[in-house]
Protein backbone atom coordinates (compact mmCIF):
# COMPACT_ATOMS: atom_id res chain seq x y z
CA UNK A 1 0.00 0.00 0.00
CA UNK A 2 1.43 3.37 -1.21
CA UNK A 3 0.15 6.66 0.80
CA UNK A 4 0.35 9.03 -2.18
CA UNK A 5 -0.34 12.20 0.57
CA UNK A 6 2.62 11.10 2.89
CA UNK A 7 5.88 10.82 0.75
CA UNK A 8 8.01 10.53 3.67
CA UNK A 9 6.40 7.56 4.81
CA UNK A 10 8.18 4.29 3.84
CA UNK A 11 5.06 1.78 2.86
CA UNK A 12 7.51 -1.62 4.13
CA UNK A 13 7.91 0.16 7.29
CA UNK A 14 4.49 1.61 8.63
CA UNK A 15 2.00 -0.71 9.69
CA UNK A 16 -1.43 0.87 10.58
CA UNK A 17 -2.74 -0.94 13.39
CA UNK A 18 -5.78 -3.26 13.16
CA UNK A 19 -8.55 -4.50 15.55
CA UNK A 20 -6.54 -7.53 15.72
CA UNK A 21 -3.21 -6.41 16.70
CA UNK A 22 -4.64 -3.93 18.97
CA UNK A 23 -7.51 -4.97 21.33
CA UNK A 24 -7.70 -8.53 23.17
CA UNK A 25 -10.79 -7.34 24.35
CA UNK A 26 -14.26 -6.28 22.70
CA UNK A 27 -12.78 -2.93 20.41
CA UNK A 28 -14.72 -0.02 20.17
CA UNK A 29 -17.61 1.04 17.55
CA UNK A 30 -16.40 4.34 16.51
CA UNK A 31 -12.40 5.41 15.38
CA UNK A 32 -10.13 6.43 18.11
CA UNK A 33 -11.11 10.00 18.85
CA UNK A 34 -8.05 12.21 19.08
CA UNK A 35 -7.78 15.99 19.52
CA UNK A 36 -4.57 17.77 18.81
CA UNK A 37 -3.41 20.92 20.43
CA UNK A 38 -0.89 23.55 19.12
CA UNK A 39 0.12 26.59 21.07
CA UNK A 40 1.82 29.34 18.37
CA UNK A 41 -0.40 32.23 16.52
CA UNK A 42 2.44 32.24 13.94
CA UNK A 43 1.49 31.85 10.57
CA UNK A 44 4.50 29.69 10.01
CA UNK A 45 4.38 27.69 13.30
CA UNK A 46 6.55 24.66 13.44
CA UNK A 47 4.48 22.89 16.16
CA UNK A 48 1.35 23.91 13.73
CA UNK A 49 3.07 22.19 11.03
CA UNK A 50 3.92 18.89 13.17
CA UNK A 51 0.34 18.73 14.33
CA UNK A 52 -0.79 18.81 10.80
CA UNK A 53 1.20 16.31 9.99
CA UNK A 54 0.26 14.00 13.05
CA UNK A 55 -3.00 14.64 11.84
CA UNK A 56 -2.20 13.43 8.18
CA UNK A 57 -0.52 10.46 10.05
CA UNK A 58 -3.94 9.62 12.16
CA UNK A 59 -5.97 9.53 9.99
CA UNK A 60 -4.61 6.88 7.69
CA UNK A 61 -3.99 4.90 10.61
CA UNK A 62 -7.94 5.74 11.16
CA UNK A 63 -8.27 8.16 13.65
CA UNK A 64 -11.18 10.63 14.08
CA UNK A 65 -8.61 13.29 14.42
CA UNK A 66 -9.59 17.23 15.47
CA UNK A 67 -6.79 20.14 15.37
CA UNK A 68 -7.85 22.61 18.33
CA UNK A 69 -6.73 26.20 16.61
CA UNK A 70 -5.87 29.01 19.59
CA UNK A 71 -6.26 31.72 17.60
CA UNK A 72 -8.61 34.21 19.05
CA UNK A 73 -7.96 33.36 22.79
CA UNK A 74 -6.92 35.77 24.96
CA UNK A 75 -2.88 35.35 25.81
CA UNK A 76 -2.11 35.02 29.21
CA UNK A 77 0.99 36.70 31.08
CA UNK A 78 3.05 35.81 33.25
CA UNK A 79 0.55 37.22 36.63
CA UNK A 80 -1.66 34.32 35.60
CA UNK A 81 -4.24 37.35 34.13
CA UNK A 82 -5.18 37.43 30.55
CA UNK A 83 -3.43 40.50 28.55
CA UNK A 84 -6.89 42.80 28.74
CA UNK A 85 -6.77 42.97 32.19
CA UNK A 86 -5.59 45.68 34.20
CA UNK A 87 -2.62 45.74 37.05
CA UNK A 88 -0.77 43.27 34.80
CA UNK A 89 1.19 44.73 31.60
CA UNK A 90 3.80 44.00 29.54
Amino acid sequence: MTYPDLPNIDAELFAAPTADNVFESKPSTHPPRILLLYGSLRERSFSRLAVQEADQLLAVMGAETRIFNPRGLLPVLQCGEPASAAGCGW
